[in-house]
C-alpha cells in the first residue's frame, strides 16, 4: 500500500477516535474515490503515490465545481459544507511539497528545450 493511502488510512482512523464528523465523512470519501480508482479498467492495482496524489485533486476541483453549483443555486448552507470538505481533503493533500516525479521533471530539461541548445549552439 503506498505511504499517502496508509497516511490517509491512519488519518480516517484519528478522525473517528476523535469522532470529527466531516473529517470521516472526507477521507471515508477520498478514500473511497482511491478504491475506486485501483478497481477501475481491466484488473485491479495499487496506486503509487502521484497517482493518489491526482486523485486528491480531482475531489478537490469537484469539491470546488459543487460549490460553485450550488452558490448559483442559491444553496449556501450547502455550499458552505463543500467548502469545509475541500478545506479537509486539500490538508491531506501533499501539494505544497513536490511529489517525486514533478522534482525529477523540474531539474531535468525538456527534450524540446535541449533540441533548441542543440541548434542553437551549432549555428
Amino acid at each position: 500500500m503506498s505511504d499517502l493511502k496508509d497516511r490517509l488510512q491512519g488519518d480516517l482512523t484519528a478522525a473517528m477516535k476523535a469522532r470529527d464528523e466531516l473529517r470521516t465523512a472526507t477521507l471515508r470519501m477520498v478514500l473511497t474515490a482511491v478504491k475506486n480508482e485501483e478497481v477501475a479498467g481491466g484488473a485491479a492495482r495499487e496506486l503509487t503515490d502521484d497517482e493518489v496524489v491526482k486523485v486528491l485533486a480531482r475531489e478537490g476541483k469537484k469539491r470546488r465545481e459543487a460549490t460553485e453549483a450550488y452558490v448559483t443555486a442559491g444553496r449556501q448552507e450547502l455550499a458552505d459544507r463543500e467548502v469545509a470538505e475541500g478545506a479537509s481533503s486539500s490538508s491531506t493533500c501533499p501539494r505544497s511539497s513536490p511529489t517525486r516525479s514533478s522534482a525529477r521533471w523540474s531539474r531535468r530539461p525538456s527534450p524540446r528545450s535541449a533540441r533548441r541548445r542543440r541548434r542553437s549552439s551549432a549555428r
